[in-house]
């Protein structure tokens, strides 16, 4: 038997805002946004969970095909990525940190 299992969530407009508006880990507010919207929409259309878990490179590589943001390998935003993810997993909303100083005061 083959067996698989998918991660699929919806974000509430305020989650969606706060995604778009975090630090992820590259290099430009734009990628950030990019990274964040890619990631929105894998989990709308469901991540297969081996990818999270057993093959992250293959992971990352989707990610950054499908956002164009060739930073996503990148160590500080793989861990990001894998972070959200891994609580996504677990059912946890997740409420990330602005992307500084292009946010700040709000």
């Amino acid at each position: 038997m083959n067996t698989t299992k998918t991660l699929k969530a919806t974000l509430t407009a305020d989650q969606t805002t706060n995604w778009e508006n975090a630090d992820w880990g590259v290099n430009s507010r734009q990628d950030n946004q990019r990274v964040a919207q890619t990631v929105i929409t894998m989990l709308a259309e469901g991540i297969n969970t081996d990818l999270i878990w057993d093959d992250r490179d293959h992971l990352m590589g989707i990610i950054e095909e499908r956002s164009g943001v060739s930073e996503v390998s990148n160590r500080e935003c793989r861990d990001t990525v894998l972070w959200v993810l891994d609580w996504a997993c677990s059912g946890t909303t997740v409420w990330m940190e602005p992307d500084a100083p292009w946010h700040e005061g709000e």
